[in-house]
């Protein structure tokens, strides 16, 4: 974990030189140095869940108040708020609602509350965000490029164009979704990030500007991948994405991509949140050999779990948090923004707001010249919902 989370880099930092607070972030368990165990092999994964992390988060709030305040009878004399964005949303949701004598209140943004299967709305938000003649462009281009996949010249060709880790091949429909995720990862992080206070990001009004100033649509996109990517290469086939995912290696270890393995696991056993394509839904520009088959199959070969099993798992997770309908706590603040494809899973009470035209997680970042009015509005219900949880 990098220290820049408790400076500057969220607008955290800012609010609590405002308050005159602490501010601390605490390491989820199993991704970055903290580790239960010194591996990442199915049987220390057993330890990963959501359920652990809340209780692991409360202890630490515990002990941090204890250490500058002393030990206090009553916890709810020194007032400690939740912050966090995405999943880190959920879990600041869920925590005022298991732990609400420890945490006064949370602000919860873009968080995906309902756990989910099949995610294929996911992809109709990213359609409907990108405009209409980009859209296009990238559907023309995916649907080329599966007919290039079938024969060799067009594999070869491919494979020069996107700058592939390895050559493109169809030896299986896994090597292709393979393929296919791989390009269709940076499009979806465009949209989902767009004009968020992050530097270096690519918004989708310039890589759509690349997209559709080439001369054909799949060096348009070719053009899109490097401009995301930068000089990257592509990975293509199946077996080097496993070979990733099965890396039980913990990230202290040296594998940098440890975290993709915790958070697969937690998909497989309580969030599935697969994001794939629904070809009958015709506006959706990726293609159609992303399918669920390829996810499940990833929660089979990575760590042993039954394909048949999903589904009771995300049902579970539903029913112990409540899904779109929680409790009703007013103490917890919910943001969401229009661009931002996870606000399809959004709560559907409590104090929720929905900023038209933003992105995921966009009130956490620090204030910008070119911020919508909805987040700037926002924002300041944000800041008057945190003054009133510490009055």
């Amino acid at each position: 974990m990098s220290s820049k989370y408790v400076n500057d880099y969220f607008v955290v930092s800012q609010l609590a030189k405002e308050h005159g607070a602490l501010v601390v972030s605490v390491e989820h368990r199993f991704y970055g140095a903290s580790n239960p165990l010194p591996t990442l092999n199915n049987d220390a994964l057993k330890y990963l869940s959501s359920e652990q992390a809340l209780a692991d988060f409360a202890a630490a709030r515990v002990q941090i108040v204890d250490n500058y305040f002393g030990k206090q009878e009553k916890p709810q004399d020194v007032k400690v708020v939740a912050f966090g964005g995405s999943y880190s949303g959920n879990l600041a949701a869920w925590i005022v609602q298991r732990y609400g004598h420890l945490f006064v209140g949370s602000i919860a943004a873009s968080a995906p509350v309902e756990a989910t299967v099949p995610f294929t709305e996911y992809m109709d938000v990213v359609s409907n965000s990108l405009p209409a003649s980009c859209n296009q462009k990238v559907k023309e281009a995916t649907e080329e490029m599966e007919k290039m996949m079938e024969t060799a010249e067009g594999r070869s060709t491919l494979s020069k164009k996107f700058n592939t880790c390895k050559p493109v091949t169809n030896n299986s429909e896994d090597d292709v979704a393979t393929f296919f995720s791989s390009l269709t990862d940076p499009i979806c992080g465009v949209v989902q990030y767009n004009l968020d206070n992050k530097p270096g990001l690519v918004n989708i009004t310039a890589m759509c500007k690349t997209i559709e100033g080439a001369s054909s649509a799949i060096d348009g996109y070719a053009a899109a991948v490097k401009q995301i990517e930068g000089d990257s290469c592509i990975i293509s086939t199946f077996e080097k994405y496993m070979y990733d995912l099965q890396n039980t290696l913990t990230f202290d270890q040296g594998n940098n991509a440890a975290a993709m393995r915790s958070w697969i696991y937690q998909t497989c056993t309580e969030f599935g949140y697969y994001q794939f394509t629904d070809r009958t839904h015709q506006k959706q520009p990726f293609s159609k050999y992303l399918t669920l088959d390829w996810f499940k199959k990833q929660c089979t070969l990575g760590f042993n779990i039954p394909q048949e099993t999903l589904e009771a798992s995300i049902d579970a997770t539903n029913m112990v948090y409540g899904a779109r309908y929680p409790v009703n706590n007013p103490n917890i603040f919910y943001s969401y923004g229009t661009i931002d494809p996870w606000h399809y899973l959004q709560v559907n009470n409590g104090d929720k707001h929905v900023m038209e035209g933003t992105a995921h997680c966009a009130i956490l970042y620090p204030e910008g010249p070119a911020d919508l009015p909805s987040l700037t509005s926002t924002r300041k219900l944000m800041r008057n919902h945190l003054s009133k949880l510490l009055q």
